[in-house]
């Protein structure tokens, strides 16, 4: 079968194409670097259909970027065939912008810190959570920082919670429910102060 009537089936299936043959031939280049010769008479016949068809269907590369879309595809996602080429092509994060072209689109990229609100909101949970965790007894507080993950990162069961106390896993359970409950109550009222 050539090349042009598998991408046909594909298409009428509804299934975008993907192609590596095709990576790096700019959108209207396309039917110029076919595998098929434009003189075949199933490469014309392929393109007739392309152009008129009632589904939406785009020549893709292999890595996502639209070579050439239908007129169908261009009006169900709202953009022309030459805007989707260019807003699914890669652009390298090493480009210059701006006038001066000082500046990168990798300078542009959030650097995974977090912002200063976010500093300051974890700082107020982590008080608000400390000044929580003082309203329990000494056993409750262990209950809650062990079963919750608060000691070292690590949650622990209700039966390993229990062991450390020196209590059965359903008497840490009722602990640590008795706990939760409470600090709820304590939230409300810190929280509306």
């Amino acid at each position: 079968m050539p090349a042009s009537a598998g991408l046909v089936l594909d298409a009428l299936a509804g299934h975008p194409t993907s192609r590596s043959s095709r990576a790096g031939f700019p959108a209207s280049n396309y039917r110029g670097a076919c595998q098929v010769p434009a003189s075949d008479p199933l490469t014309s016949r392929f393109f007739a259909i392309f152009d008129r068809a009632m589904v939406g269907i785009a020549y893709t590369t292999a890595h996502g970027s639209i070579l050439e879309a239908n007129r169908k595809f261009c009006e169900m996602l709202g953009y022309t065939a030459a805007e989707l080429h260019r807003l699914t092509t890669p652009v390298s994060l090493d480009k210059t912008i701006g006038d001066d072209g000082d500046a990168t689109l990798g300078d542009l990229m959030a650097n995974g810190d977090g912002t200063p609100e976010d500093a300051v909101m974890a700082l107020v949970d982590s008080e608000l959570l400390d000044e929580l965790l003082g309203t329990l007894d000494k056993r409750a507080r262990y209950a809650i920082e062990a079963r919750f993950g608060l000691l070292d990162g690590e949650r622990k069961s209700f039966r390993e919670v229990g062991e450390n106390l020196g209590v059965t896993a359903e008497a840490a359970r009722r602990l640590v429910s008795r706990a939760v409950a409470g600090l709820r109550e304590d939230a409300v009222r810190i929280l509306a102060a």
